[in-house]
């Protein structure tokens, strides 16, 4: 259940690909900030159910 919870969180943070010189190999981006706040609160929600 906790794995579920935390891979739905992590997959709806946006990502931005930077476009390069090959563009094969883009570089993508994440929002770091948002990225830890979304964790944050997984972990809240699990740590009240327990």
């Amino acid at each position: 259940m906790v794995n579920d919870t935390t891979a739905n969180a992590l997959d709806t943070i946006p990502c931005r690909t930077i476009p390069e010189e090959d563009p094969i190999f883009p570089i993508q981006t994440y929002d770091w900030s948002l990225l830890t706040q979304k964790i944050r609160n997984n972990v809240e929600l699990v740590l009240k159910e327990i």
